[in-house]
């Protein structure tokens, strides 16, 4: 059994980490807005990290992990869309075409993950739900509730 002192400090690294990661395409987002330009660069780093961020959300919602699993995504969701938005409205055709597709795509994506998830808590889905996956890190086979 993993000492509690330990996982706290794992979570909160992970935690650190995670924001350093989606604090980083802010620098790019400032750049874009300073120079009024995207130059060469690709929308889909920044829907690829709303697009994962949204479903670490949901996953930590259906698993009610909210500090870090919930708080440090939605941190990820929200600098991602930010950036996306950025990058949408100082690019130039056909850039800002496939970006404002993307942004439409991660959306329909996002909705559509949050309808699976609520129809299988209808149809009668698990109330407990054991987490196996190294992330979070529930070492001690700690059960959680699930959707209600």
């Amino acid at each position: 059994m993993v000492a509690p002192m330990l996982m706290h400090a794992l979570k909160a690294a992970a935690t650190g980490a995670a924001l350093a990661i989606y604090y980083t395409p802010l620098q790019t987002a400032r750049k874009i807005r300073r120079d009024q330009n995207v130059g060469a660069l690709s929308p889909l780093p920044f829907a690829c990290i709303v697009a994962n961020c949204s479903v670490w959300v949901l996953y930590g919602i259906i698993g009610r992990d909210w500090v870090p699993m919930v708080a440090s995504n939605a941190v990820g969701v929200a600098s991602g869309a930010y950036c996306l938005g950025v990058f949408i409205r100082f690019a130039k055709p056909p850039a800002k075409t496939f970006a404002t597709q993307l942004r439409l795509l991660v959306a329909g994506f996002a909705v559509f993950v949050a309808l699976q998830a609520r129809l299988a808590a209808w149809r009668g889905a698990p109330k407990k739900v054991h987490h196996s996956s190294p992330y979070p890190l529930d070492v001690d086979g700690e059960t959680r509730d699930a959707l209600g």
